[in-house]
């Protein structure tokens, strides 16, 4: 779990409040001293006990103190009434007002207690609500992994729980964890079960909640489209409501999603109009977060003058006492204005490539104090280009080496969380074992308790009657003592043998993931080192060269670092490869001033290729995708590149890779070619067994049918 004493995002907004508005603890009191009379002004404890529940559930978040005090009056009442069930709940209450309050571990402690007695009691409702508030307190603790573990343990209970309304705020946490440890897939799936359940009790609220949070996953998933019928959607409920805050919001969103799409004007429409709402309702998060979008926009279009303008607003305007994270990305925004600046405008150029290397170095400082390690990637890149750009090799390499470092860590501390929330699986699944042999201890003593006399008289009856059975009982009991040692000694034989394969089975698996870590780490290096050395030729046919190689030698690079993220390492999703592979060489051309170029991707979503048959692929559309990039979109207002493959066959498949430009020579044979980059594209297509044609359908378009090798043929 990370630190409490570092700013969590979702109890930042509670203690802002606190700081803004300190508790009037004269007047809390007599809150509560009135409702305590009111209370006790009635005849009967049952109706007293109501109406304490009732007031504490409207104080939890609006008079969290008074709400504890409540609390304990209430369990007091109960206690004294011996009314168990009403005592669980008392505790449940207390431990979501902790959570209200900020105060994880007395959170947890009451919510655990809570649960064991509703365990105890068989009450499967309220034993769902306690799993599943306890995977609140792990998220307001920021601990997603280990609230995603709790909430799907409340989950297990969904088929005999009667309140099916619960439901859907559960999987709308769940659907929000996933979302915050970056699994948008499942986030996705959950968010969807969450709005099926709030749309069948016609909850408003939460259905805008939810086309809210499905939104921002299609938005990091780059579905903009998707993104932004959710966030309409959501907006329309909100305007039925009347909720200016959530409208101003998704007005943000919607000009966020167009930014995505590239639709800077629309983009700039949405944000500005989200920006004047914001500065009427004087909500100055909003306010920040608009003028950095829109400063973004101005970057996208080279308009740097204006980005800066809006950029220092915001600076300007920050709280002094904002979020330190926030405080970050704004400093992060601002240093990739000026290397962009620097990179793209020759005037003035050197200042700009300084203060990139200066806000950078501030940032890359507060990263490190606030352990933000995603954001110190974001300035140690920008080290290392500012750097290339000013000339100073030497430090560029050494940040680039940097930022190489920081990827990794940032995957092995994915692991580590991983291993933790193994760990404390085992810790739970063992301290549940425990609790239901403490229960069944409890009932066995309340049912003795409750039945000592009648007891008392049978057990003499059985004494008498088990004396004449001992021996014949003693006679077997050896017997089978005997059969279970020798059953216990073939079994114990039996582990060691399984412990020692799973030992080596294991080793093996982390041997190879380090090859893999190795071998992506070298070729990014090299990687590096070519992108200097390009850098510093002044001939174009050198740079051309450096950069084919460069594109050569990542697409490899990135078959590795997959193979290092995946749980099978022989095994590549092709259709997340060819993605990233695509956005990479665009990342590369687009330094180099390249049009912007639509790409179209028609891949199978369940299509796996083995390595041996991923690496040649990856370097053909490598090679093809490269071409398109260079010569074929001179005169045309914009490129398109599509890949569409498909399985044809058990090991047979088709790719076609096509652009809109004006194609090659008439007289073009690939068979007779003299340029490296198709003579390697036919050789890699024999190493596939296959065949690649070209042909010219009103643009340029390449047809290779391949196979998938055996690695036995590859390499016997």
């Amino acid at each position: 779990m990370r630190s409490r004493s570092r700013s969590l995002p979702l109890l930042f907004f509670v203690l802002l409040i606190n700081l803004l508005s300190p508790p009037n603890l004269i007047g809390q009191n007599a809150i509560f001293d009135s409702l305590k009379s009111k209370i006790n002004s009635f005849p009967q404890d049952s109706t007293r006990i109501r109406n304490y529940f009732d007031e504490i559930e409207n104080n939890v978040v609006a008079n969290p103190e008074v709400a504890l005090k409540l609390s304990k009056e209430a369990g007091a009442l109960a206690l004294k009434n011996k009314w168990i069930t009403k005592k669980a709940r008392a505790l449940f209450l207390r431990s979501r007002i902790y959570a209200s309050k900020g105060d994880v571990d007395s959170s947890l402690l009451y919510g655990e207690e809570a649960l064991i007695n509703f365990q105890y009691l068989k009450e499967i409702n309220w034993e769902f609500q306690a799993r599943a508030n306890l995977g609140n307190c792990y998220f307001a603790a920021e601990d997603f992994k280990k609230a995603i573990e709790k909430f799907l343990w409340a989950l297990e209970l969904e088929s005999e729980i009667s309140k099916k309304d619960y439901l859907s705020s559960v999987y709308g946490s769940l659907g929000l964890a996933y979302q915050y440890t970056g699994s948008f897939e499942k986030a996705l799936e959950n968010h969807l079960k969450g709005l099926k359940f709030r749309e069948q009790f016609a909850d408003q609220i939460g259905i805008a909640a939810s086309h809210d949070n499905l939104g921002i996953n299609y938005f990091e998933l780059g579905d903009y489209e998707k993104a932004l019928e959710h966030y309409n959607l959501g907006l329309e409920i909100y305007r039925e409501l009347n909720d200016s805050t959530q409208m101003l919001r998704r007005t943000y969103s919607i000009g966020g999603a167009f930014y995505g799409k590239r639709e800077y004007d629309l983009a700039l429409d949405y944000l500005n109009e989200a920006l004047n709402l914001a500065i009427k309702a004087k909500n100055t998060g909003v306010e920040i977060s608009c003028y950095q979008v829109i400063g973004l926009v101005h970057i996208k279009k080279e308009e740097f003058f204006e980005a800066e303008k809006l950029l220092k607003r915001a600076e300007a305007i920050f709280p002094e006492n904002g979020s330190e994270r926030m405080l970050v990305y704004l400093k992060t925004n601002l240093s990739v204005l000026y290397l962009n600046w620097g990179t793209k405008v020759q005037k003035n150029r050197v200042i700009h490539l300084q203060k990139a290397k200066n806000i950078a170095l501030e940032t890359l400082k507060l990263t490190q104090e606030f352990n933000f390690l995603q954001l110190s990637k974001k300035a140690v890149e920008v080290l290392y280009k500012s750097n290339e750009e000013l000339g100073n090799y030497k430090q560029a390499l050494t940040y680039m080496k940097n930022y190489v470092e920081i990827k990794d860590s940032l995957l092995n501390e994915d692991k580590q969380k991983d291993m933790l929330a193994l760990e404390a699986k085992y810790e739970t699944e063992k301290k549940d074992l425990k609790i239901d042999l403490l229960n069944k201890d409890a009932e066995l003593a309340n049912l003795t308790l409750a039945k000592n006399e009648e007891n008392q008289k049978r057990q003499q009856n059985i004494i008498y009657s088990l004396i004449g059975a001992a021996n014949v009982f003693l006679i077997i009991g050896i017997l089978i003592f005997r059969l279970y040692k020798q059953k216990q000694r073939n079994n114990g034989k039996l582990r060691e043998q399984y412990a020692i394969i799973l030992s080596q089975k294991e080793e093996n698996e982390i041997l190879l993931k380090e090859i893999h870590h190795r071998v992506k780490n070298n070729l990014q290096i090299i990687s590096s080192l070519l992108d200097l050395q390009s850098r510093g030729a002044n001939d174009e046919g050198t740079k051309m060269a450096v950069n084919d190689g460069q594109n050569r030698v990542r697409a490899m690079s990135l078959i590795h670092e997959m193979l290092y993220q995946n749980e099978n390492m022989a095994e590549i999703d092709i259709k997340k490869y060819v993605g990233q592979l695509f956005n990479q060489i665009i990342s590369i051309n687009s330094v180099l001033g390249s049009k912007e170029v639509e790409q179209k991707i028609e891949i199978p979503d369940d299509l796996i290729l083995d390595i041996d048959t991923a690496i040649p692929l990856g370097l053909i559309l490598t090679e093809l995708i490269t071409n398109s990039f260079k010569y074929a979109f001179d005169n045309v207002d914009k490129g398109i590149i599509s890949i569409h493959l498909k399985r044809e066959s058990n090991r047979n498949y088709e790719l076609q890779v096509f652009d809109n430009g004006q194609g090659l020579p008439d007289n073009f044979q690939i068979s007779k070619t003299k340029t490296l980059g198709l003579r390697l594209v036919r050789t890699l297509s024999k190493q596939l067994k296959g065949k690649v044609d070209y042909s010219f359908e009103k643009g340029a378009k390449f047809v290779l049918n391949f196979q998938s090798v055996p690695k036995s043929e590859i390499h016997g």
